[in-house]
């Protein structure tokens, strides 16, 4: 309870290890949420490269993980992670196509709505650790079989 009560934009991001590292499911679901709450501040300082793979791809591929906007859940919530990811693996100089490939088997692809895939290969352009896979390969994992997101937009809709 008290590393709970204690979790903020400063302790949000350090958390998140040990309540892996020790299963503590109320904590886990804390940190997710203050990161959901504070995902643009968090990608805009560049707060995921302090993660260990391992660490950053739990969060990824955690079901409650979103991006909020004054409260609000972004339409697209998986350009606004993808783009994270990019700039994380970009920032911690990654080109491993091995690597980048599972950082990217967590992304909900097929929650990219088809009118959003000019934004898909803008991030590919933007980001030199997605140039590790082909573009053709991009599109291809769209057929992800993960389940959606609490805040995805096809529960939203």
């Amino acid at each position: 309870m008290f590393l709970i009560n204690s979790v903020d934009h400063s302790s949000a991001i350090g958390l998140l290890p040990l309540a892996v590292r020790f299963d503590l499911r109320s904590l886990t679901d804390t940190v997710v949420l203050w990161t959901s709450e504070n995902f643009d501040k968090f990608v805009e300082r560049n707060k995921f490269r302090t993660h260990s793979h391992d660490d950053f791809k739990f969060l990824l591929m955690n079901t409650n993980l979103s991006v909020f906007r004054t409260g609000i859940p972004v339409d697209n919530i998986e350009i606004n992670i993808l783009d994270a990811v990019g700039k994380t693996l970009t920032a911690n100089q990654i080109g491993a196509e091995s690597t980048v490939t599972d950082l990217l088997s967590v992304i909900r692809f097929s929650e990219i709505p088809t009118q959003s895939l000019c934004k898909l290969y803008m991030l590919y352009d933007m980001y030199p650790a997605f140039q590790a896979l082909e573009r053709s390969k991009l599109t291809s994992l769209r057929n992800n079989v993960l389940r959606k997101r609490r805040f995805s937009n096809s529960t939203k809709v």
